[in-house]
């Protein structure tokens, strides 16, 4: 937190003085929880702020900095009252701001900053810097010491717990982890990293004999494995996993049962799945007894000191080996008498070094084999298929995988099940094109409702195939359901088994939206012209509001850029490339549509295929600039968010509970 001269302390004081009674003098106010990267396109990034209920944050603002040079990026006004919890106190309560954008550190910074532009608090994550501009400016930033990754799971956020950084945890929006005391207190700071003290030798003869980590494609079979005399029971003990960045506890493991024999082993073993385990460069994990010491503190990916858990204090032994992002499915780091090693075909359950049977050869199968009839693959087993290349998208820059598809003389004649599928590869080892026969190796997975091959080898097996013939599909699609959860099934319905596969509109599609064009490379396109909003041609009626957005899903189609990335200069549509000379409108059309239907972001969208280029035709012309007269010209607005200003002095009142900002007049008071 910042610390102000004399003068600036008897300026906010004074200021503070002069609000209303309800405004809470000295209220304590600072930032409780950071959301700002994840695994997959950014997610959700907010910024909690916790406060006393009373105090009025209009004036107040978030002031984004970025740490490679210091300047601002973006400052965001705060507005009204925290809406209050019993998590926070008995007088705390919390304000979410959502805000699209915040950059990924290495490092960067956010100033909290009061209505009379002094800075309550100024931190960072991923290293501290000094700011240049804005309301911080000339001051050091205070780093929380723990961060996000491009693998954080969505849905977890950095977190100040009793007063300290930790995370990536579950997020906890709306709820307090630092009580709010309501009386000036300082925003309490990240707690120093202590001296580390080395990890005490075992307590018993029970130890870590395996994990797993990291793996390519989606990390899959994360777990651990402790070994010791058998029949030690493992009742009350636990494996806490800790973050290297922060040293702070991002899970626990209880343990349970009791260390059982395997044939032709020696000791007793116990395998537990830790589904979330981190990365690395470092994590660790600590053994813990029933009594909570500490029997062993390991790390991987480099050394590390924990400061917090049971082994606050402890530096790491690091195990020397390591898994990365393309390490095989089913590999793991074995302890052995010669001590650990690098990844090998995982073991638990039994001795590093017992006999494993082999694995039997993976059956060549069929695509719609694979597929099946369902919504999800109905074969998760290694298996092996050969098919052509339909859409390459390999590069690091889009999906880091291809499309392929089942030659037109093997597809089968049940309508209900897929030719196509998405081979997601990572950082491809092998370079597909377009026609390519290939012979892909691997197992089959959802993502995100996407079917999906993990290979674990790929064999290019003849060039310059004749592709398959691309389905055909017509939009709107005709669905009989009155509600949109219904119909929307059938439209899933309806689109599954053409998943993965070459498709062809046959139906002119218009350009109706292209707010995402420039980010994501997403163009919005509709049967039947521009998807109008529902009160631009009908009455206000709940029903009809429905039947409108049944009307618009059966309509819609993305036509996506085959990338995940975002901000990608030149922005790939229209094709070659998105200019001042070639450009889209709204109402500009495009017949014949063809590429790979697949599912994404909760979406059904339309990924480009190399071998089938995209035309747009103008539709809606620019109009000729306007001549301008002499006639006089008059234009008036009326902003009633702030008309009505006594509305929003006090908590808010609006709503139909009474807890929303109220935006113009109060109908319950006639106001």
């Amino acid at each position: 937190m910042t610390i102000l001269s004399r003068q600036d302390r008897l300026r906010m004081m004074l200021a503070a003085l002069s609000m209303s009674a309800t405004a809470g003098v000295g209220a304590e106010v600072f930032i409780s929880e950071i959301h700002y990267d994840n695994a997959s396109t950014d997610t959700g990034e907010s910024i909690e702020i916790s406060a006393d209920i009373h105090t009025d944050l209009t004036g107040w603002s978030l002031v984004l900095y970025n740490g490679s040079n210091g300047s601002v990026y973006n400052a965001v006004e705060l507005a009204g009252y925290v809406l209050p919890d019993a998590s926070c106190g008995a007088e705390g309560g919390t304000l979410v701001e959502p805000i699209t954008g915040i950059q990924n550190g290495a490092p960067d910074g956010i100033a909290l900053v009061n209505a009379e532009g002094g800075v309550e608090q100024f931190i960072s994550y991923e290293g501290s810097f000094v700011a240049v501009g804005g309301a911080a400016d000339g001051m050091t930033s205070t780093d929380i010491l723990v961060s996000q990754t491009s693998s954080t799971v969505i849905g977890e956020t950095l977190q100040l717990v009793n007063g300290v950084w930790q995370g990536p945890l579950a997020s906890t929006w709306d709820l307090c982890t630092t009580e709010v005391l309501g009386s000036g207190t300082p925003t309490p700071t990240p707690t120093p990293t202590p001296t580390p003290t080395p990890t005490p030798a075992p307590t018993s003869d029970v130890y870590i004999s395996e994990f797993h980590y990291d793996n390519e494609s989606t990390d899959e079979g994360e777990a651990v494995e402790v070994a010791g005399p058998v029949g030690t029971s493992l009742e009350g003990w636990r494996i806490e996993l800790y973050n290297g960045n922060g040293g702070g506890v991002y899970g626990s493991i209880n343990l349970s049962g009791s260390l059982a024999t395997v044939e032709a082993c020696e000791l007793g073993y116990a395998s537990f799945e830790a589904t979330g385990m981190q990365n690395g460069a470092p994590d660790g994990l600590a053994l813990v007894d029933a009594e909570g010491r500490v029997v062993e503190f390991l790390s991987y990916e480099g050394a590390m000191v924990a400061t917090a858990g049971a082994a606050a204090g402890m530096s790491s032994i690091d195990v020397g080996v390591a898994e990365s992002g393309s390490t095989p499915v089913g590999y793991s780091l074995q302890k052995t008498e010669a001590g650990w090693q690098d990844p090998a075909e995982s073991n638990f359950g039994r001795c590093a070094g017992g006999t494993v049977e082999p694995e039997p050869d993976a059956p060549l199968v069929a695509i719609h084999d694979i597929q099946g009839s369902g919504s999800e693959v109905a074969i998760t087993t290694p298996v092996v298929i050969e098919a052509i290349v339909v859409s390459d998208l390999q590069a690091s820059n889009q999906l880091k995988g291809f499309f392929v598809q089942e030659e037109d003389a093997h597809a089968d004649a049940n309508p209900a099940t897929s030719e196509g599928i998405f081979v997601y590869c990572g950082s491809c080892d092998v370079d597909v094109r377009s026609g390519d026969l290939v012979r892909v190796t691997g197992t089959a997975s959802e993502y995100y409702g996407m079917s999906q091959l993990n290979p674990t080898a790929i064999e290019v097996l003849a060039s310059d195939q004749a592709l398959p013939t691309p389905a055909s599909l017509s939009l709107p699609l005709s669905v009989s359901a009155v509600d949109l959860t219904a119909a929307q099934a059938e439209i899933d319905a309806i689109y599954e088994p053409l998943e993965g596969m070459l498709v062809t509109i046959d139906t002119t599609l218009s350009v109706s939206e292209t707010y995402n064009l420039g980010r994501y490379g997403e163009i919005q396109l509709a049967a039947g012209g521009r998807v109008r909003q529902f009160t631009d041609y009908a009455m206000p009626s709940e029903s009809g509001f429905e039947q409108h957005k049944i009307d618009r899903a059966t309509r819609i189609l993305v036509l996506d850029d085959g990338s995940t990335q975002q901000n990608v200069e030149p922005v790939p549509h229209p094709q070659p490339g998105l200019s001042a000379d070639n450009y889209l409108r709204g109402g500009d059309t495009v017949t014949g549509l063809t590429g790979v239907l697949n599912y994404a972001f909760s979406t059904w969208r339309m990924q480009p295929a190399n071998a089938f280029p995209i035309a747009f035709h103008a539709e809606n012309p620019r109009e000729a600039e306007p001549q301008v007269t002499d006639a006089p010209l008059t234009v008036a607005s009326f902003n009633v968010l702030n008309y009505f200003t006594e509305l929003d002095q006090g908590p808010w009142t609006c709503g139909p509970e009474d807890n929303m900002e109220c935006r113009g007049g109060k109908f319950s008071t006639g106001v």
